[in-house]
């Protein structure tokens, strides 16, 4: 906590990889979040399919060679004298693997996402390998891999958000099938260590340096609170004071106070035809994927809400290596992303023609964020808040729910992988990657509905994430139907009746000129 009360240290441009390093800024975030309310927490759900059966044995050798690669695999976090923390090499090196017997894989994944990690003693990440669990997809198409792969599997990874984002685990997961194949073939690959590079604030201030009152901005800000009302509406942005939905609906643990709060899944998958073809309409529309997927759940919301228009309170998570003036590999473990903040005029039911134009907006609101780096701009002035904000974040945890159930005022929250080339498979791998699915811990404190989404193989894979003591699974369903798709307009009433979320799914599939 001292760090974040006072001055923070000067980070070194290298470190030697078994030595660690101090936590910088966000890092120190993160380990707050997560040793108060196990926010966080990251889980990814990888189906692995093989040449040859794969054992836990060979999990664990592939284990043990991604922690040889990435030093931050062998870290822990302890105080130093000083009662800041660092991240430290685990006395003992170890890795933490747990083979389950059950098939209900998604059972396992959520409640993965309820165990805090031992940042004390490490390892702050953990595989969780499920031998008989087999994936059912809701596409409806022929599997090729069944044929050459026969084999499947399904292993469950956690990691600590100091650990890893989405740009970095997601290349992990391809050394470790990488890896998986080595074992498969009693190959020891020679693996070396990559370097311990400094955490995001080093490169952040070199893109953005500090200017010479920021470091003022404390004091100004504590004698701003003084005001009336200035904390309770600087607090609404930082803190959960709930938002549109919530105060709409409530929050469902105030109906059901006997739910156990936890974070679900539900995994989507389009067909590589409608990957395809929806790729191909982005283009069209001169929009992204990220346009397009965010305004489709933001009409969703929108509707659900029973609003003709509304903004749509949307954060979006980037990979901020392209910004940095010092190169960091994607490659890298680590936390290095910041956030977009949007705020899209939506509307209800739109046609085909309103929705793209929408789509295209969202698209470029996010381009000139990026493009103007207001991300980096905005991380030089709040680095410097985050002491105050995280003092009243603490006393508010000891406050009683105001029945917004820890809800910030976002609605929708995306973390975009992009298309992941390098997750790709051909059959002359020993191991592919059938499917991934992946989620954060936020039943505590966090948005209504998060979405996490990678492309590859062809397919676009869509993860929905919620929370049980916020909505109920039928209210989740009505966001995003998991059973069915109707791509054909003759299936439009059908679709209405469904979900507004495959109506908007309707309208990605179907062209301004069939209406």
């Amino acid at each position: 906590m001292r760090r974040l009360q006072g001055q923070k240290p000067k980070f070194q441009k290298h470190y030697n990889h078994d030595n660690g390093r101090p936590l910088g800024t966000m890092e120190e975030m993160l380990r707050y979040a997560h040793d108060t309310t196990g926010s966080l927490i990251l889980a990814n759900t990888l189906v692995l399919r093989s040449k040859k059966a794969i054992t836990g044995v060979m999990v664990r050798k592939a284990m043990e060679q991604l922690m040889r690669r990435h030093p931050i695999l062998r870290m822990c976090y302890q105080k130093n004298q000083s009662e800041e923390y660092h991240l430290q090499k685990m006395t003992t090196l170890k890795v933490d693997l747990r083979e389950r017997d059950t098939t209900d894989w998604k059972s396992v994944m959520e409640e993965s996402l309820l165990e805090k990690f031992d940042g004390k003693n490490g390892p702050l990440w953990r595989v969780l390998f499920l031998p008989k669990a087999r994936y059912q997809s809701n596409a409806d198409e022929e599997i090729p891999e069944i044929t050459s792969h026969p084999h499947e599997c399904i292993c469950i990874i956690n990691f600590h958000h100091i650990v890893v984002d989405g740009p970095s685990y997601s290349r992990m997961f391809a050394e470790f099938k990488t890896y998986l194949g080595n074992a498969l073939n009693n190959e020891e690959p020679q693996v070396s260590s990559m370097p311990m590079l400094p955490p995001i604030d080093l490169y952040l201030d070199e893109a953005a340096p500090s200017r010479w009152y920021h470091p003022l901005m404390p004091l100004v800000f504590r004698l701003l609170c003084m005001i009336p009302g200035f904390t309770a509406r600087m607090m609404g942005e930082f803190a959960a004071k709930g938002n549109a939905f919530t105060r709409k609906y409530g929050v469902e643990i105030q109906r059901s106070p006997h739910i156990q709060p936890k974070t679900k899944i539900i995994p989507l998958e389009f067909t590589k035809s409608e990957t395809s073809k929806f790729l191909k309409k982005c283009k069209e529309y001169q929009t992204t994927v990220q346009g397009a997927v965010q305004t489709a759940a933001g009409v969703s919301m929108v509707t659900m809400l029973e609003d003709q228009t509304l903004e749509v309170p949307t954060r979006v998570t980037v990979n901020i290596r392209p910004f940095l003036k010092s190169k960091v590999p994607n490659d890298y473990a680590g936390a290095y992303y910041l956030r977009v903040e949007c705020e899209n005029l939506l509307v209800s039911t739109p046609d085909p023609g309103m929705f793209w134009s929408m789509a295209k907006q969202a698209s470029n609101d996010i381009h000139t964020q990026l493009k103007n780096n207001e991300p980096v701009k905005k991380w030089s002035v709040m680095k410097f808040l985050f002491p105050v904000v995280l003092g009243m974040m603490n006393n508010e945890l000891k406050e009683e729910d105001d029945g917004c159930g820890g809800r910030r005022r976002q609605l929708l929250v995306f973390t975009n992988l992009g298309y992941a080339k390098f997750l790709d498979g051909s059959p002359e791998d020993d191991v592919i990657l059938r499917a991934r699915f992946g989620g954060c811990a936020e039943h505590h404190q966090g948005t209504i509905f998060d979405n996490n989404i990678v492309t590859f193989n062809g397919k676009l894979f869509w993860t929905v994430i919620h929370y049980s003591n916020i909505v109920s699974d039928v209210v989740a369903q009505k966001f995003c139907v998991i059973d069915e798709f109707y791509f054909d307009q003759k299936d439009r009433t059908k679709v209405l009746e469904n979900s507004a979320f495959s109506f908007v799914l309707l309208i990605i599939f179907t062209s301004v000129s069939d209406t």
